[in-house]
């Protein structure tokens, strides 16, 4: 798992896709030895079963209830590394802690899983700014601490609440910037039982009065759809000169590579999709189209080309359904899925739709390097980085 810097981060805010809240799908229950840990953790509380579980929890529930007075011995402050080494029966990140499980600092609770935003489910996120950790709602660490087990990139203290929380906003800060990763090679996702797409291709019209684009090339882009936050796993699915006919582009799904299994956006454990499958429905993957300049006129796309100015897209993505389940809390983001490979554009209510056969989808264009045009094209998932200027990268790459 590749671990990012948080030196120099900044945060912006959280812009959420069109009927979607801060509520991400909620996990299913977890099963002995479920658990969110990262380095320096405290051991488990006192009744935990196997891997650190409260078994006398219901799934899913939020059981602290009891109000302690003192953390150490008489009250006083000292180090631990268990819960059962204080009075209060609460240690919190090596210190002897008083419960407030108004706040729910020191509550019990159950990890919930990670959704679509990067960000932990909200509904079943009992701990509300802790991390629940050990199965006690605790504080963060460090900025790092926060990022990989909640999603959010501060921890910061709160002169309102005990302990330290997590938060996606800082005073006097506006924006993330994170560097690209790597890329990293992802393992194959499961394939889907049958195709029910009624459309085979994805028909996109060019504009009459469109730009010249020397050396310009279309591509299908897996990647997770948080934009500006950095994707290990993001790949090129596609890629084809941009050569309309008749005014017409014409993408054959059926040349379109299938995604990776961390490409598919689905509810999980932790937020490296390489070491935690999909836990919930749905299971689907989303690829933007992409118009970019083979630079290097090697004849064809890399990333880096794709990153440094993106000069075309459409309202339209190809999605990857390994199933149709489509929970409640996503009927704000889909109509309906369809099995395998299928073109999704925004319904008139918002959420995306499968695009019928022969239907058209306008492609937009910007002449290279003019950082005044903007691609009316929506973020879905973006978190961190929703509303920084984010230059020639118009998508967040």
């Amino acid at each position: 798992m590749r671990t990012l810097s948080m030196s120099g981060i900044v945060v912006v805010g959280v812009l959420w896709f069109a009927g979607c809240s801060s509520d991400e799908v909620p996990p299913p229950a977890m099963g002995a030895g479920g658990r969110a840990s990262v380095s320096g953790t405290p051991a488990g509380h006192a009744g935990a079963g196997a891997g650190g579980r409260n078994d006398a929890l219901p799934d899913g529930g939020f059981a602290g209830t009891a109000e302690f007075q003192s953390g150490g011995v008489g009250g006083a402050q000292y180090e631990c590394s268990d819960d059962g080494q204080c009075e209060s029966k609460f240690c919190d990140r090596g210190e002897c802690a008083t419960v407030n499980t108004e706040k729910a600092y020191g509550a019990d609770c159950i990890p919930p899983l990670f959704g679509p935003y990067g960000t932990v489910a909200g509904k079943q996120n009992s701990c509300a700014v802790y991390l629940c950790l050990d199965m006690r709602c605790r504080s963060c660490e460090s900025d790092a601490d926060c990022l990989e087990n909640a999603g959010q990139p501060w921890c910061v203290e709160d002169p309102n609440r005990p302990g330290r929380r997590c938060t996606s906003t800082q005073s006097g800060q506006a924006t993330i910037v994170l560097p690209p990763p790597d890329p990293q090679i992802g393992s194959p996702v499961a394939l889907a039982a049958e195709a029910t797409c009624a459309a085979s291709e994805l028909l996109l019209s060019f504009p009459v009065d469109g730009p010249a684009l020397n050396g310009a090339r279309l591509g299908l882009i897996w990647w997770h759809q948080r934009a500006g936050e950095p994707d290990d796993f993001m790949q090129i699915a596609y890629d084809v000169p941009l050569e309309p006919a008749d005014g017409l582009i014409a993408v054959a799904l059926s040349d379109v590579a299938e995604p990776f299994s961390e490409n598919v956006i689905c509810s999980r454990a932790c937020r490296d999709p390489s070491e935690c499958p999909c836990e919930a429905t749905p299971q689907i993957a989303l690829a933007s189209l992409v118009v970019a300049v083979d630079r290097d006129g090697d004849g064809h796309l890399s990333l880096e080309e794709v990153r440094e100015e993106q000069l075309g897209t459409a309202n339209a993505w190809v999605g990857y359904a390994v199933q149709t389940d489509l929970p409640l809390e996503w009927t704000g983001s889909f109509e309906h899925l369809e099995l395998g490979m299928c073109a999704y554009i925004p319904g008139e209510l918002g959420p995306l739709m499968a695009m019928k056969d022969e239907q058209v989808v306008p492609l937009e264009l910007c002449a290279p390097g003019d950082k005044g045009c903007l691609l009316g094209v929506r973020d879905l998932f973006c978190h961190l980085d929703c509303e920084r200027d984010r230059g020639l990268n118009r998508l967040g790459l």
